[in-house]
């Protein structure tokens, strides 16, 4: 029952990843920046499923990809034990701060788990989301 509970969860978060940051304010909180990029976490999409942590991350890039790129939206679990994490959905937008166009949209199949460097920036918003 569990496990049913955790997949109708996980599944729920990235199916509505789309339409849901469309139409959702957001309150981002900046967590960490590095030389090019600005990271963000939505405390309140911060949500438990059994040994796992999902949250809304949000980059804005200082200067747009090669493809025009300003910003992403991400879900994204981790474990916070291993502080290993894996991006479930992705959404690209031509403005900063998930505003303007969407460029694109989708959903990762077979997600990996990745694992940082403690001085990454990823491994410093893994860290703060999970003292949350």
């Amino acid at each position: 029952m569990r496990k049913l509970i955790f997949i109708f969860f996980a599944f729920f978060l990235i199916l509505s990843n789309s339409s849901f940051a469309k139409s959702t304010k957001f309150y981002w909180s900046k967590v960490t920046k590095t030389s090019n990029t600005s990271f963000y976490v939505d405390r309140g999409s911060i949500k438990r499923v059994g040994p796992y942590l999902y949250f809304w991350l949000l980059s804005n890039y200082d200067i747009p990809d090669k493809t025009g790129t300003k910003s992403v939206v991400s879900v994204n679990r981790v474990e916070c034990n291993s502080l290993k994490s894996q991006m479930l959905s992705y959404t690209g937008y031509y403005d900063y701060f998930a505003e303007g166009r969407l460029k694109s949209d989708f959903i990762v199949k077979n997600p990996k788990w990745s694992s940082f460097g403690s001085r990454s920036a990823h491994y410093i918003i893994l860290k703060n989301v999970c003292r949350n």
